[in-house]
């Protein structure tokens, strides 16, 4: 088959991802981070700033609040990024109207990364390996799940990937349109989420260690000019100094500058100069800040706040389909290879992995989505083997991959695999398997049962007036009669949620008393508590 005929096969998978995407954006409400992205969006859009929140940067989120934007959607001057974005989502044309069109952009972010596997598999292995590639990377739960969202997590998977292919492209040829090219994907990845900076700082150096090849400073010079401006523009330009006004305590550099002495006051003073891309730097900050602070999270029914280094592993191992991770390890394995320019993609995606380990931010999968992309590519060393035996395991691999994904429709975003057997919540919740995302089934459960009063409580950010439910909030610690609906991260993490006046742990552990009725969704419970 030539390999126009393998290209045409990569954009139909391409086309089908697109699909199974779609016709989840009105199955599931917002989930909780989606008001959130649109607000701040919406801010860039139509006030011409960005000062909402800055511990992203503002490119997906443009792309989040541009439908809304277009249907007539504006900030409503909010100061809660909650509520500004379920303001927005509540106005114009409707709800479901603006969620869909707050969804629909990241399917550009969807096709790029696509687009990234198969440039530089294509590059590494042919054309037929590299369709193989597009399939297993199209077909991953956690890419379709994510997709579907008005987040940042796929775009900065677009990204990360399109830079880390550019950057070894530019390491094999070593043209100016080559490091000029790869500016511009820098641009895009650090535009889109600062976790991208230590994901391209791990997996280019990886490259550059299986490579052993230099490149001109002076090209390199000219790409980091390039992707300064282009990220500086998605700032409009603006001039803002590095650090806010009053910026927490950080132990690094206290250390450094000698805490509150009169190093330190200098350094502060000069933080406070407005400089370019000063609101870049001062989110980063920001993001520090988060992670040094950790954030509340829960694995095998232990809760932290600080998490755990296996933390990673563990939910990639039980949210990626087996036959995946199957072709991945053999993939790995295969990096043992004289051909040091295969190995690139392999080893690219370990380093982006053990990068994620020190985080004390675990809260979902999604947050590794980057290295996705150099592993699906990786995983073309092993496609289309020579000998029969190796064939049909590869062949068994892959197939038990696409048909586990087919499975999950709609749900990709709750997928586990057989591993996690039926009881998921067991081992992960947040944005893994409760994400607030499943309130529109409730409601039309709730419907179905003809239950016209309930009390829910839920993980999300969703205006239960917008869908219609006949239902009001359940507060911690309050005990209800009748029909009650509560998530399953309520239920999970709701035991570590300290009361303001008893100080007392264990807000909704009195519903353990009760069988749930069922299970709405993958997320929610029904109780009857007489």
């Amino acid at each position: 088959m030539t390999p126009g005929r393998w290209r045409l096969i990569a954009a139909a998978l391409v086309l089908l991802g697109c699909v199974r995407i779609a016709l989840t954006w009105r199955v599931f409400s917002q989930t909780v981070d989606e008001p959130f992205h649109i607000a701040a969006g919406m801010e860039w859009l139509s006030e011409g700033r960005y000062e909402l929140e800055l511990q992203h940067p503002p490119l997906s989120r443009i792309a989040a609040a541009f439908g809304p934007w277009l249907a007539g959607g504006r900030s409503h001057g909010i100061q809660d990024g909650y509520q500004e974005g379920s303001a927005i989502l509540a106005a114009g044309p409707g709800y479901w109207t603006n969620l869909v069109l707050a969804r629909a952009p990241n399917l550009i972010f969807f096709i790029l990364s696509c687009w990234a596997v198969w440039l530089w598999s294509e590059q590494l292995f042919g054309a037929a390996r590299a369709a193989g590639c597009v399939a297993l990377f199209s077909g991953l739960p956690v890419v379709l799940g994510h997709a579907g969202l008005a987040t940042t997590d796929m775009a900065v998977a677009a990204g990360v990937g399109l830079a880390l292919a550019f950057f070894d492209r530019w390491i094999e040829r070593r043209t100016w349109r080559s490091a000029l090219l790869f500016g511009v994907m820098l641009a895009l990845s650090l535009s889109a989420k600062f976790s991208a900076i230590p994901f391209l700082i791990c997996g280019c150096s990886a490259i550059l260690a299986v490579r052993r090849r230099l490149v001109s400073w002076r090209q390199a010079l000219a790409a980091c000019g390039v992707a300064f401006f282009l990220v500086w523009s998605t700032y409009r330009f603006q001039l803002s100094p590095m650090a806010p006004p009053n910026p927490p305590p950080v132990a690094e550099l206290d250390a450094l500058f000698g805490g509150s002495g009169p190093l330190r006051a200098g350094v502060n003073a000069a933080m406070a100069v407005p400089v370019p891309l000063g609101s870049w730097i001062r989110g980063i900050y920001h993001v520090y800040f988060h992670n040094s602070r950790g954030h509340a999270t829960m694995l095998f029914d232990s809760f932290s706040f600080r998490g755990w280094w296996y933390y990673f592993p563990v939910v990639m191992a039980f949210k990626t389909p087996l036959g995946f991770l199957g072709l991945a390890l053999a993939a790995l394995v295969f990096l043992r290879t004289k051909d040091r320019a295969r190995s690139a993609p392999g080893l690219a995606a370990a380093a982006i992995f053990f990068s994620c380990l020190p985080s004390h931010i675990d809260i979902g999968l999604r947050h590794l989505l980057p290295m996705f992309v150099p592993l699906s590519v990786a995983c073309g060393a092993v496609l289309w083997p020579e000998r029969r035996v190796a064939k049909l395991a590869v062949l068994a691999l892959a197939a038990g991959a696409a048909i586990s994904s087919a499975l999950a429709h709609p749900d990709y975003l709750t997928y586990f695999n057989e591993l996690a057997l039926d009881q998921p919540e067991r081992i992960v919740a947040d944005s893994d398997l409760d994400w607030g995302q499943d309130l529109e089934k409730v409601r039309a459960r709730l419907a179905e049962l003809g239950i016209r009063e309930c009390a829910v409580t839920f993980h999300g950010s969703t205006d239960l007036d917008s869908l219609g439910m006949p239902c009001r909030i359940l507060k911690p610690y309050e005990k209800a009669q009748g029909w009650v609906v509560m998530s399953i991260n309520k239920l999970r993490m709701g035991e570590f949620e300290e009361h303001a006046d008893s100080k007392q742990w264990g807000a909704y552990s009195w519903i353990r008393a009760y069988r749930p009725v069922e299970r709405i969704g993958k997320s929610m419970w029904l109780y009857r508590v007489d």
